[in-house]
């Protein structure tokens, strides 16, 4: 591998929405390697991320229009917000940095802007890429046709893990093209270590928790259903929901009208309080619609705290065993998830499934350099 000192430092222009604290460490391992710029649209209105970014790391805000819409879920109607962000101002930053690599992320019109400009400057582009099968069984057939073209002209991926390969082999693209990583947090913020606290001291028998955005594409209100039948059954426990969002007092009333007891939504907390709180709960459970990874299963995990997840989430099959995985939609299923988190039934996953944030920099940088997808060891 090379270093530092012993040539000139290659440029890398990310091209991001938001920048997200969790991936702050793969970034900086990308900068350690490389004169990296973030370039970004600014934080969506449905976030609420604090972080403090290192001054080594050169960050960018691009003119961008986010335009806030309705994405429907395929589920009854459900429907879901999120943003369409128009990153017009790469049209300028990316030809004033002539960057020798360009990273970007997600299909949308940022790619599109990446692959023209690469094509024009001559320069290696990568597509960072978190689509599953699941998350884009609804869109349109405009969506559809434009990313199976951009599946041809672009020759490098990097994937979030097998189920997001997966979507990208379904587009076209060749396994040899892909670098399969994974998502990941900073682990260190959530190793295991034996705490004590009293976070939960007074609940009701053992605590089922889960963590997320109050919105529809969560699965709340199933979880919420299923535990109030699964209390009917007799079973003492109490569920503990830690977010903030639009769903808030549609959540809580729909607990009054099932008479869910021990029910309580906890505002978000700090990394250092949500690690406390993972520490003291007994069964961690994901009920997710549609999440093209779920990093709260990894933060779990880390807490070594037992976790029943849905099957539509991204890490699903990497991170979780079989039995362990449920049918959010099915209420035999998630019933049946839950009455095995109250009975004490779930083993915790085994934290070595997870890659650390420093395998997945590195692995980055590795490809970078090669100008090809460089395998991770098998885990």
């Amino acid at each position: 591998m090379r270093t530092p000192e012993s040539y000139e430092r290659q440029s890398v222009a990310l091209l991001v929405n938001v920048i997200a604290p969790y991936r702050l460490p793969v970034y900086e391992s990308i900068s350690s390697a490389f004169n990296l710029t973030i370039l970004h649209g600014g934080t969506e209105r449905n976030r609420s991320w604090q972080m403090s970014l290192p001054a080594s790391m050169k960050v960018q805000k691009v003119m961008t229009w986010q335009l806030e819409k309705k994405r429907k879920l395929g589920v009854k109607g459900i429907q879901d917000g999120s943003y369409v962000h128009l990153n017009l101002g790469l049209l300028f930053w990316i030809p004033k940095l002539k960057p020798d690599i360009i990273i970007s992320n997600e299909m949308g019109m940022r790619s599109w802007i990446a692959i023209l400009f690469g094509l024009a400057m001559n320069r290696p582009v990568w597509i960072w890429s978190g689509a599953t099968m699941h998350s884009e069984r609804n869109i349109g057939p405009l969506k559809r046709v434009t990313r199976k073209l951009l599946a041809k002209l672009a020759p490098r991926w990097i994937s979030y893990g097998t189920e997001a390969t997966e979507y990208l082999r379904h587009l076209g693209v060749s396994r040899e093209k892909v670098l399969q990583i994974q998502n990941c947090v900073p682990e260190g913020s959530f190793k295991f270590e034996p705490i004590e606290n009293e976070w939960f001291k007074d609940k009701a028998g053992p605590v089922l928790l889960t963590v997320g955005q109050l919105t529809t594409r969560k699965g709340l209100n199933n979880l919420i259903e299923s535990a109030a039948r699964v209390q009917k059954e007799g079973y003492e426990f109490s569920l503990v929901i830690v977010g903030d969002g639009p769903q808030k007092a549609e959540l809580e009333q729909l607990a009054l009208r099932h008479s869910l007891k021990n029910f309580e939504i906890i505002p978000n907390k700090s990394q250092a309080t949500l690690r406390m709180i993972y520490y003291a709960a007994d069964v961690f459970v994901f009920p997710t619609l549609e999440d093209i990874w779920g990093l709260v299963v990894n933060e779990a995990i880390l807490c070594r705290l037992p976790v029943v997840c849905s099957a539509n989430a991204g890490c699903a099959t990497e991170l979780i065993d079989p039995e362990n995985v449920f049918d959010p939609l099915d209420p035999l299923s998630i019933d049946n998830a839950v009455r095995r988190a109250v009975l004490g039934q779930v083993t915790p996953s085994d934290p070595r499934r997870l890659r650390t944030c420093d395998e997945v920099g590195a692995a980055i940088v590795a490809s970078l350099e090669a100008g090809r997808p460089v395998p991770l060891k098998p885990i």
